[in-house]
């Protein structure tokens, strides 16, 4: 028995092989795109989507039979899959014709080592040639297939490493040789073939993934929370300020919900009422009470695409074009960053807004003065961006400064758990110290003081500003850095 059963096994690997060629019937394939949403450390968050592709009946072409190329992003194609053309093999060459008749030839499964072949789209290199590097083979559906490995044409972090198996495509998905995309090593989005089923049986799987099916899409970040705060610094010459934007409670218009925005200039001591927002299919929504809503984001517009939005600071509407869109990471998260067109260079980052502010875009195209940049922002799991020039809460104005008689701030560095001393031959009304984000962490009044000592235990590490208000209404601001 041992020795007939090798030839046992060669007939049935034979026999079932016949008939499975790239344009059979009955051969479908499941690609998984994942795009990084949140930290590459955890590689787990991540946008993970499948498209099915195969075949939906066949037609007859210039007395040409071709296989209806078909793509879903169900588990299994159905009525409503979406049609992308026609693909007819003859000799190991596979062709496509896509929706608009023209033809390309998809595969050549008869390469031989250091043949090429000419990738048209989307690499961002002149030279856009891979070569076979090596053959070897697979065994695939009980016959053994050709693994062509290509060389990359891309100079690093952008990287392509392409794998064609005979018969089956490419690991990147069937159709990848005529619409290709590169890979940055930096920032690990990936297209993989997860699996290739013929006549329902898998018949190829990428060891990479443990299911052929993924679909786990993870929401756009939020622009509305609760609590969400962002600092912006206006500077005008040598003085600048630093105004406090934030969500606060809701409120209902025409049946329709919106979260209040409030600014304050005082560090939160006073909140004023801004605007309504609203956000709703990555769109982002402001009103006023007393006129319709415009809208100020849209956050689903691709490379190219324009739109017009509302600036209020900026007194009116314009049309804003999108030149870009990349992944940039603040603090430790991954989001979308979109280049607009215009003079100033303006961005806008995925649920964070802006890079002048949340309701600030395009005021340069209206306004001189003042200058406008957000210098950070905050939601209840902390701070999601830094402005990396300024700090996160500044100011600087020379109105009611004391120029004279300063107050001497002893010891400052201070180490936490020290008392700190406050002195002035004018006497004191008031002291408030403030955190870097704006937040008041002590506020003192006096029956007015020549002298104040204040305990640091309850302080955390960090740098402060001290405001300090003497008897004649005098301003002094002074930075305090805790150790």
């Amino acid at each position: 028995m041992k020795k007939i059963f090798p030839l046992l096994l060669t007939i049935l690997i034979y026999s079932n092989g016949i008939g499975q060629n790239f344009n059979a019937p009955e051969l479908s394939w499941d690609v998984a795109k994942q795009l990084v949403n949140t930290s590459p450390n955890y590689p787990s968050n991540v946008d993970t989507i499948t498209s099915v592709y195969g075949y939906t009946g066949d037609t007859i072409i210039e007395n040409q039979t071709w296989q209806k190329l078909s793509f879903t992003y169900e588990e299994s194609l159905n009525e409503n899959s979406i049609p992308l053309g026609f693909i007819q093999q003859e000799e190991h060459i596979v062709s496509f014709k896509d929706t608009n008749e023209v033809v390309h030839q998809l595969y050549n499964f008869n390469l031989n080592i250091g043949d090429s072949v000419l990738y048209f789209e989307g690499l961002g290199s002149e030279n856009n040639y891979l070569f076979v590097e090596y053959i070897d083979s697979i065994l695939i559906n009980g016959t053994y297939k050709k693994q062509f490995h290509f060389s990359t044409s891309l100079n690093p972090p952008y990287l392509l490493n392409e794998i064609w198996i005979e018969d089956i495509g490419s690991i990147h998905g069937p159709l990848f040789p005529i619409n290709p995309c590169h890979f940055s090593s930096e920032m690990p989005s990936d297209i993989k073939l997860t699996c290739c089923f013929f006549e329902d049986d898998i018949i190829w799987d990428n060891p990479d993934f443990a299911y052929c099916y993924y679909h786990s899409v993870l929401p756009s970040p939020n622009f509305i929370e609760e609590g969400k705060q962002w600092n912006v610094r206006l500077s005008n010459f040598e003085n600048y300020i630093t105004e406090i934007l934030l969500f606060m409670g809701d409120s209902i218009i025409d049946n329709v919900n919106y979260k209040k925005l409030y600014t304050s200039y005082d560090s939160l001591n006073t909140l004023h009422f801004k605007a309504l927002i609203r956000e709703e299919n990555n769109k982002v929504y402001l009103r006023h009470y007393n006129q319709a809503e415009a809208l100020i984001y849209d956050f689903n517009l691709t490379i190219g695409e324009s739109t017009t939005i509302y600036s209020p600071e900026g007194q009116g509407f314009i049309e804003i074009t999108v030149n870009d869109i990349s992944w940039v990471e603040y603090e430790g998260f991954f989001r979308k960053k979109y280049t607009l067109d215009g003079n100033y260079e303006e961005y806008w980052m995925e649920g964070i807004g802006s890079c002048f502010g949340p309701i600030y875009s395009k005021v340069y195209d209206f306004i001189v003065c003042p200058d406008w940049m957000m210098s950070c922002a905050y939601n209840e799991e902390g701070q999601i961006y830094q402005y990396q020039d300024y700090p996160c809460y500044d100011l600087k104005t020379g109105i009611n400064e004391i120029q004279e008689n300063k107050v001497v701030i002893y010891p400052n560095p201070i180490q936490s758990g020290q008392v700190l001393q406050l002195s002035n031959p004018i006497q004191m009304k008031s002291i408030n110290i403030f955190d870097y984000s704006g937040q008041l962490i002590i506020s003192i009044n006096y029956d007015f003081s020549n002298q104040v000592f204040i305990p640091t235990d309850k302080i955390k590490k960090g740098i402060y500003i001290i405001k300090i208000e003497d008897k004649n209404g005098k301003l002094q601001i002074s930075k305090l850095i805790v150790s």
